[in-house]
């Protein structure tokens, strides 16, 4: 039976560094933290809040920690991921803007406006579906052109 005084011991015995080549070779890390989610097989998916995860190619994960629900996936700093983004909206444009038109409006999650541009002399006329992604914490306001209509005065309008 052990006491504590030789489990401390065993737990503060240093374990092998690496060599200067290894580490050399090792090079420079990330750490992404997440919730596990789902995803296709040779990848693994990190929900890190919201509307967004993080997917991995299996082959790229240096290590792995828990840390209570949560998971730390360490990679090569030069390693590639995709950031996948996932928000349900609906496809319905009403009168309401929403999409930057009034300075001091608040936007909810989804609003539609119209909007103008000028292309040269040629006019383009869109209504807008607004909505709000969130990543990691921090939402962003992003709003999807509909049912354009181009101005132009040598075409008559169409439907874009």
């Amino acid at each position: 039976m052990s006491s504590p005084l030789a489990d401390l011991k065993a737990a503060c015995t240093p374990s092998k560094t690496p060599s200067d080549a290894e580490s050399i070779k090792h090079g420079v890390s990330t750490w992404f933290r997440g919730l596990p989610a789902a995803t296709s097989d040779g990848t693994i998916a990190l929900s890190i809040g919201g509307d967004a995860k993080v997917i991995i190619n299996e082959g790229d994960i240096r290590s792995v920690e828990k840390v209570g629900e949560h998971y730390r996936v360490e990679v090569s700093a030069e390693s590639h991921f995709l950031l996948r983004i996932d928000k349900v909206m609906k496809a319905t444009a009403t009168d309401e803007c929403g999409c930057g038109c009034e300075k001091n409006s608040q936007p909810s999650t989804t609003q539609t406006g119209v909007v103008a541009r000028e292309k040269l002399t040629v006019w383009e006329i869109c209504q807008r579906i607004c909505g709000i992604i969130v990543v990691g914490g921090i939402s962003f306001f992003i709003c999807v052109d509909i049912n354009c209509i181009t101005l132009d005065p040598n075409i008559p309008p169409k439907l874009q």
